[in-house]
């Protein structure tokens, strides 16, 4: 005995000595083992009460109603340790799922930051389009703006396909010009150059407009009942520029520019307001009209062709209260006054 104390005294220093050569060893006991050394163990006990009451030479007796509780004690026994071993299998497998599912959660997570980063460095790259693209954008949405606008402001049936085509060019000028203007852009030299000849266009026609409706009004022989700007689509007053009385008879005159800028030609529109023009004076709205140009006109020259044209279908008695005058202020105005007397 003393030896074997000798040589356990012996190990258990070796091993203290050497603590780093030690392994942990871990155990695990699964649920299935553990209900089976339980059923073990009962079974042990009962065969060795039976061995027990065998050896003894006892007779044990058993009615039916004790021998059937005694059945069902055992399969109650059973049927509990297996819905023990049911119920800890399904809180393993709840877990594992919980798990699992976190798991594939924060990959998802992952996976969308990823995309979104690499979404918006696409944008940011994309946002450094060319001028010339740009440019595109702009002149394509302002396309379709223009044609909205031009839908939602006027009836088709009032306005014929050529002026519709006019009307949306010169809002998509506009709004292509608005737009580079707000951003503080340099516009490109084609349009800055385009812009500039409307905008010199547009103030010579109305210094002209204003300057003859203004000396006009100042003749004493002359009432002014309105001074102002007139819609070539319009009727009666609103289409004229300026309204005056001369000796009981009202006077409408309505000036134009030559440029296309300022007025685009199309004759269909122009001969259509020549055509409304009559019609006012034949109604009493006028008793005599006229219309000026900032520029003098040729004979051959466009819209005197379609007044030409026009007044060759009007009734003569009408044809000859609506003239057409071009050139400077004052030779517009001498025809107007020598026409009056």
């Amino acid at each position: 005995m003393d030896k074997e104390a000798k040589n356990l005294n012996q190990k258990s220093e070796a091993i203290t000595a050497s603590p780093g050569k030690t392994k942990k060893i871990s155990q695990s006991i699964s649920y299935k083992l553990l209900g089976e050394l339980a059923f073990t163990f009962v079974l042990g006990v009962g065969v060795t009460l039976i061995i027990q009451n065998v050896l003894k030479s006892e007779s044990v007796q058993f009615s039916t109603i004790s021998l059937l509780g005694f059945i069902f004690s055992i399969a109650l026994v059973g049927a509990s340790i297996v819905l023990a071993i049911t119920a800890i299998s399904l809180g393993k497998a709840s877990e594992q799922a919980m798990i699992a599912r976190s798991d594939e959660s924060i990959r998802l997570q992952n996976e969308i930051f990823l995309k979104t980063t690499e979404a918006l460095i696409r944008i940011e790259s994309s946002t450094g389009v060319t001028e010339k693209r740009l440019e595109d954008i702009i002149s394509g949405r302002a396309g379709i703006i223009s044609e909205k606008a031009v839908q939602a402001a006027i009836d088709e049936d009032l306005i014929r396909p050529k002026t519709r085509e006019a009307l949306k060019g010169e809002i998509k000028r506009s709004i292509i010009d608005e737009f580079l203007q707000t951003r503080g852009e340099p516009m490109p030299q084609e349009m800055m150059k385009s812009r500039e000849e409307r905008r010199e266009a547009r103030k010579k026609y109305i210094q002209f407009k204003d300057q003859t409706l203004l000396k006009i009004a100042n003749n004493t022989d002359l009432i002014a009942k309105k001074i102002g700007d007139g819609n070539i689509r319009g009727y009666g007053e609103d289409m004229v520029d300026g309204v005056f009385v001369f000796k009981d008879r009202r006077i409408g005159i309505a000036a134009f520019s030559v440029s296309n800028i300022v007025h685009p030609f199309i004759p269909d529109d122009f001969s259509d307001y020549i055509r409304r023009f009559y019609h006012e004076i034949d109604k009493g709205t006028f008793q005599k009209g006229f219309i000026v140009f900032d520029e003098k006109l040729p004979e051959e020259e466009k819209h005197i062709v379609a007044f030409q044209e026009c007044k060759h279908l009007i009734r003569k008695e009408i044809a000859e209260d609506l003239y057409v005058f071009s050139g400077s202020l004052d030779e517009i105005f001498q025809e107007i006054l020598k026409t009056l007397n």
